[in-house]
Formats: C-alpha cells, sequence, structure tokens
C-alpha cells in the first residue's frame, strides 16, 4: 500500500467521498456488531460471577449439613440421652430387664 492510502485511511477521508457512501451501511453493520459482542461478553462474565457465587454457596451449605448431621448423630447417642433425661430427674434402671409372664395359663 502507498503512503497516501495509509494516510486517507487513518483520516477517514473514504467515508467523506460520496463515492463511499455506500460502504456506510456496512461500516454502520460492523459498528453495531462490535456493540452486541461487547454486550454479550459482558453479560457472559456477569453469568460466570452469579455461577462462582452460587457454587461457593452450595459449598457453604454442605458444609453446614454436614456439621448439622454430625451433631445430630452425637445427640442420639446413648450418654447423651442420658444426660438429658438426667436434667428432668429420669435415670436408666441399673437392675436387668425381665419378662412379665401372663398369669391367665
Amino acid at each position: 500500500m502507498s503512503l497516501n492510502k495509509i494516510k486517507t485511511l487513518m483520516r477517514g477521508d473514504f467515508i467523506l467521498v460520496d463515492k463511499k457512501l455506500k460502504n456506510m451501511r456496512f461500516l454502520f453493520f460492523v459498528v453495531a456488531l462490535l456493540i452486541i459482542n461487547i454486550s454479550v461478553t459482558f453479560e457472559c462474565q456477569s453469568v460466570i460471577i452469579d455461577i462462582s457465587k452460587k457454587e461457593k454457596d452450595i459449598n457453604e451449605l454442605r458444609l453446614k449439613s454436614i456439621t448439622t448431621k454430625s451433631q445430630l448423630a452425637s445427640l442420639t447417642k446413648r450418654t447423651e440421652i442420658e444426660k438429658i433425661v438426667r436434667e428432668i430427674k429420669l435415670f436408666t434402671s441399673i437392675e436387668p430387664n425381665y419378662i412379665l409372664e401372663n398369669a391367665e395359663k
């Protein structure tokens, strides 16, 4: 390319020439595509940020679930139940279990 062509391209003189007005539609189309591309890129970035926040929330809820499950398992142990029941003045029997027999035989 010659130096004159580069200068006219850089100055934007090709837009002002009447013969080149038919290229204006194409230029507007390209600019519109660029704007759409930029907006789609920003939207994708916001979706990616939302996904990462949701994954973080899921991990926190998973940890909370595991903690709650372990607390529930510890509360259902016999020793823990005996501690809770002892507070309301009930105690575990020391005598072994026995079978009641029917007297009507």
